[in-house]
């Protein structure tokens, strides 16, 4: 079956909830992503600059970043780029089967390197006693990100 590819209600969709949770304050409203996965090119509702225009409008004051993965041999890859380029994201293509779990799963690691440059200290613990009869102790830790 063919259906309708429609990027522009997808992300009006997505910008909604986001309002939404800001409206009922159910967000904190630190870190906003979005990601945005096709196997088409649109075809229904905005395409190209209006598309381009339109998404800027809608995050404008929500500053997502915006995550695309064009998915198959099909998909519209460079107007995904052009969306992730300006909005703070990263594009990955997955090739027809290729592992869509593990592409998709990386923008973890783009979470763990936004927060290991922002904050790149230790954190130290209250003392306490030791179970083990070593006495009065305390721990550090620094958390380090694999960026291979």
């Amino acid at each position: 079956l063919h259906g309708d590819t429609n990027y522009e209600s997808a992300f009006v969709a997505a910008f909604d909830l986001f309002n939404k949770s800001i409206q009922v304050e159910k967000t904190s409203t630190c870190t906003k992503i979005i990601l945005f996965l096709t196997d088409g090119e649109a075809n229904v509702g905005l395409v190209g600059t209006d598309l381009l225009n339109k998404i800027n409008v809608l995050n404008s004051d929500i500053k997502a970043s915006i995550f695309t993965y064009s998915l198959g041999s099909q998909s519209a890859d460079e107007i995904l780029k052009i969306i992730s380029c300006q909005n703070r994201g990263i594009w990955t293509k997955i090739e027809d089967g290729g592992n869509l779990h593990d592409a998709m799963g990386r923008y973890y690691s783009y979470l763990a390197n936004l927060y290991s440059t922002t904050y790149i200290g230790v954190v130290w613990v209250e003392p306490y006693v030791d179970a083990l009869g070593a006495g009065l102790v305390t721990t550090v830790s620094r958390a380090i990100y694999d960026n291979s």
